[in-house]
């Protein structure tokens, strides 16, 4: 039996255990998958001695974290959120991109406007990959870093140069499911595409804003569904 498994903090709002186990099951394939929590990525080591695992999925906060502690990265997004551990070694892939990139794909044809990412974390990079891939102009927005945009400065002009918006921050997620991040709501039109990583709700707060002003909506259940399958394609060569 091959043990596989999902690392962060805190996991309640992940479906990848049972995404998983249903897999598992549907294909007759002789293998678990278990949440592990884990506060700090110190732990990690001591974590893999007590549950030696063929791979798991690394989640917030420690997609950028966990790279110091992998032997090999085999991908250029500089965030891992996928792992394969391999005669003791720990290598490093990313594919939260791939999941983002065909997912969102459909609904940009003749799609000729910038982006704005809001988070700057580690699913953040790996949408930002994808848009390179795509030739897509992005900005991130933060709230912190001064390099950014900051949401103060999402003026009338901002806003209609950028109508693909895509929330990389927790904001929305199960179970705080009442936040969305602060984005000038009311300036949004029907031509803008609000792109949500978070699906769990599929629904969050930030899609549901953006609703009443016409926008196309995507919640990130696709994105989760095909990293995931991808994840598998690099576990299961073993």
């Amino acid at each position: 039996m091959r043990h596989f498994g999902i690392i962060g903090y805190p996991l309640e709002h992940s479906s990848s255990q049972t995404y998983f186990t249903t897999f598992f099951q549907k294909n007759r394939i002789d293998a678990t998958f278990e949440k592990i929590e884990i506060t700090e990525i110190q732990q990690l080591t001591s974590i893999l001695a007590q549950h030696p695992l063929d791979g798991f999925t690394v989640t917030h906060p420690y997609k950028e974290q966990i790279i110091p502690f992998l032997d090999a990265v085999k991908s250029e997004v500089g965030t891992v959120n996928v792992v394969k551990c391999q005669a003791g070694r720990l290598i490093g892939y990313n594919t939260d991109y791939i999941g983002f990139e065909q997912s969102i794909r459909p609904f940009l044809a003749h799609f000729e406007s910038k982006a704005l990412i809001l988070g700057t974390g580690g699913v953040a990079k790996a949408v930002a990959y994808g848009l390179q891939q795509m030739a897509i102009p992005y900005a991130f927005v933060s709230r912190q870093k001064p390099e950014c945009l900051h949401y103060e400065q999402l003026d009338a002009d901002m806003m209609a140069e950028n109508r693909l918006i895509i929330n990389c921050t927790p904001l929305g997620m199960f179970p705080a499911i009442d936040t969305c991040p602060p984005i000038p709501y009311s300036l949004l039109s029907a031509e803008h595409i609000l792109f949500d990583c978070i699906y769990n709700p599929l629904q969050s707060m930030f899609l549901q804003k953006g609703e009443p002003n016409g926008c196309t909506t995507i919640n990130g259940w696709q994105m989760f569904e095909i990293q995931a399958q991808e994840a598998w394609k690099i576990w299961e060569k073993g």
